[in-house]
């Protein structure tokens, strides 16, 4: 079970990881549709499908993992949530904390990449407005 929550904290990790490179994409990419640059925008977005590729990756280990967890404890393993594994944690005291730990880090990170985009669709909305009023 030990080794079952330690692959789920790595993959979390990874995650981590793998959110900050898209989250400096995508700031990247705000400096990008501010300049204007459309090819340099084509370029950054070849970059993000293949960060989005590694996370698409993660997300199905993740998912194994939860369900494996699941499995093992004898709760119904579909449509668990590391929420619930944190839940089904309660007696080990230092996994639950650091499961629960880099659950929160990966939560801030997706917050953070959430209003980054909705940064960039609100630039991108205002370049094609200038564009259909020229």
């Amino acid at each position: 079970m030990a080794t079952l929550i330690e692959t789920l904290i790595q993959v979390l990790n990874e995650e981590c990881e793998v959110f900050d490179q898209l989250l400096a994409v995508s700031q990247e990419k705000t400096r990008v549709i501010v300049a204007n640059d459309i090819e340099r925008l084509q370029q950054i977005t070849d970059k993000e499908q293949d960060v989005l590729t590694t996370i698409t990756n993660l997300e199905r280990r993740r998912e194994e993992a939860t369900v494996d967890i699941a499995t093992v404890l004898g709760k119904n393993p579909k449509g668990v949530t590391l929420t619930d594994v944190i839940g089904y944690l309660e007696g080990q005291q230092e996994m639950q904390n650091r499961l629960a730990d880099v659950h929160d880090r990966l939560l801030a990170r997706v917050k953070q990449l959430s209003a980054e985009n909705q940064h960039n669709a609100m630039l991108v909305n205002d370049q094609l407005e200038m564009i259909q009023y020229n």
